[in-house]
């Protein structure tokens, strides 16, 4: 049977600007037609559909404002099949956004308003867990009890939990976490957590050894891009190569791997090696495209891929 998974995390609407330079203190810059949209993000919201285009039965659960943009998502959350009863809509506090600068050549800027997502409460996740989920997918920017919660929830009833550890969050008190199915950060989170940056197969070992100290988990796995995945499982340890694909946009990708792995995880009843694999193929099809949701591959796109490039 296909799974339902169960995500709870945040959902934004971006406002992206793109322009030839930053402005300068007290300088007004203008511009073209072109130069700005608005666009779906959030991991919550990006995972869920993510899951929804591979063919999961998802579930989000979040919060978004009673505005024009928490209409439009949570329009845009129904369009691509996702069960959207457990979305709560906020009459007092808009839907979170971000402002995404971009100039020529260079990383992006963005400035960050939570709104409504720092409102999801615990009470918010009793119609989530009512919708019997096979897993749970979790980030890290949801508000630190509402987290502890869901976890909590999710442990006793034995449901998995794939715990995505961006953004990196060194203060949390991770010690509360009943013990996860996989914990997964990226290079720069492990480096956070640990003080060991994973530059190699002896610290990547060595990072893992210090975060199976800070998380009860039953599989570790660090997202190094194009270096592929880490997997250790407390005693032994594998690494996943990855594609060597021509990246026009790295947003979202975490979120597409996060989302392929549970996916695979759960299809495969365990088998992390191949769940690595998959996330490892959804987030290289992802990173070729722009956009973030855009992005996200659908089932048919990654058994294309796999056909053409076969499997690492």
């Amino acid at each position: 049977m296909t799974p339902k998974i169960l995500t709870v995390g945040a959902a934004y609407m971006d406002m992206v600007m793109r322009m030839p330079h930053f402005p300068g203190a007290g300088e007004t810059l203008c511009v073209e037609d072109g130069g700005a949209a608005y666009l779906p993000d959030g991991r919550g919201g990006n995972c869920a559909v993510a899951l929804a285009k591979l063919g999961a039965r998802a579930v989000l659960c979040c919060r978004v404002g009673e505005d024009i943009h928490g209409q439009r998502l949570h329009a845009m959350y129904r369009e691509f099949g996702i069960d959207t009863s457990s979305i709560v809509a906020d009459p007092r506090t808009p839907t979170g956004l971000s402002l995404v600068m971009s100039d020529d050549g260079k990383l992006p800027r963005t400035v960050t308003y939570p709104g409504a997502n720092a409102n999801l409460t615990r009470d918010n996740l009793t119609a989530a867990f009512a919708t019997a989920p096979d897993a749970v997918c979790l980030q890290m920017d949801l508000p630190e009890e509402t987290l502890l919660d869901a976890a909590r929830r999710a442990a006793e009833r034995h449901i998995p939990i794939f715990l995505d550890a961006a953004p990196g969050n060194k203060d949390f008190p991770y010690n509360r976490l009943p013990e996860v199915e996989v914990f997964s950060p990226n290079e720069q989170e492990t480096e956070l957590l640990t003080g060991i940056r994973p530059s190699g197969s002896d610290n990547c070992l060595k990072a893992m050894l210090e975060l199976a100290k800070i998380v009860k988990a039953r599989y570790y796995v660090t997202k190094m891009a194009d270096r592929g995945a880490f997997i250790f499982d407390g005693i032994h340890f594998n690494l996943i190569s990855s594609y060597i694909v021509k990246v026009v946009d790295g947003a979202g990708a975490g979120d597409a791997f996060a989302a392929g792995l549970a996916l695979e995880y759960m299809r495969t009843r365990g088998d992390i090696t191949a769940a690595c694999k998959f996330g490892n193929t959804v987030g290289a099809i992802t990173v070729m495209r722009p956009g973030t949701v855009t992005a996200l591959p659908t089932a048919q796109e990654v058994q294309n891929f796999i056909a053409r490039n076969g499997t690492r």
